[in-house]
């Protein structure tokens, strides 16, 4: 494993196997920590902790980048403008790739290709009291086949030609995907709608008749009521009033005769 405390320069640059660390990266402009105006090839595992630019505040590719096989992991990584872990040029085809408290800067991207955005999966984090746009972003097409969002309101995969492919989806409770245009990703729930499944592809849903409290992330049901575990939506009274003693979803009682084992609910 190599470790790297400052920023590296050139022209083409190929990490075969192994690991490498880049920790403690700053650049005025671009590429906090790798700056290549030519291509970057990985099929080893790259770590980026703490570094910052104006763009690209991991690093910044003035071509392409060949990283189908690799994992990049991307922590406390900022970029003012744009690109908090990857901004490049080019074409930029991806394997694994972490993205975990970086702030995007004022285009909200933390992920950036000008060309193609290709990835087999993308988790993206933010921290718990973020609310700010975590998005990936291609100037061609973007096709990804998982992406997971967490701790952020609104993390989004986003092609400005309008080609988007995106398989599974994961969002945070009380975000559900929407799919647009120009983009598909995680939206936080509007009033009178709830996203409470940890599934894949969720989508909001409108809240019960008599819920108690009904937000994005909290369902509530008087006694006597609760839902179907199917379809939140839908409100049950119970004919053994005494069955259901109402509370927060995670609590309620459901009757005999439905099963809850489709609910999955963070404690």
């Amino acid at each position: 494993s190599l470790l790297f405390r400052g920023a590296m320069t050139g022209r083409f640059l190929q990490f075969p196997s192994g690991s490498a660390t880049f920790r403690n990266c700053r650049a005025v402009r671009s590429g906090g920590c790798l700056y290549l105006t030519g291509k970057l090839q990985v099929s080893g595992s790259l770590d980026f902790e703490t570094t910052t630019a104006e763009y690209g505040g991991g690093m910044f590719v003035e071509g392409i980048v060949d990283a189908s096989r690799s994992k990049m992991s991307f922590s406390n990584c900022h970029a003012t403008a744009s690109g908090a872990t990857l901004w490049a040029s080019g074409t930029a085809r991806l394997g694994i790739v972490v993205v975990e408290k970086c702030s995007p800067g004022m285009l909200s991207a933390v992920l950036v290709a000008k060309k193609d955005l290709i990835a087999k999966q993308v988790m993206i984090g933010g921290d718990t009291k973020s609310s700010i746009e975590l998005n990936a972003v291609a100037g061609g097409y973007a096709e990804v086949e998982s992406m997971v969002c967490k701790d952020t309101d609104h993390c989004e995969l986003r092609a400005d030609q309008g080609d988007i492919r995106l398989g599974n989806l994961r969002c945070p409770l009380g975000s559900g995907r929407v799919n647009s245009s120009t983009g598909a990703g995680c939206r936080r729930c509007p009033a009178s709608m709830m996203s409470l499944l940890d599934t894949i592809n969720a989508s909001c849903q409108g809240c019960p008749d008599g819920a108690e409290i009904c937000l994005p992330d909290r369902l509530k049901m008087p006694a006597g009521m609760t839902v179907d575990p199917q379809n939140f939506s839908m409100a049950l009274h119970c004919a053994n009033p005494s069955a259901c003693p109402g509370g927060e979803l995670a609590k309620l009682h459901l009757p005999e005769n439905v099963t809850g084992s489709q609910i999955h609910l963070e404690d």
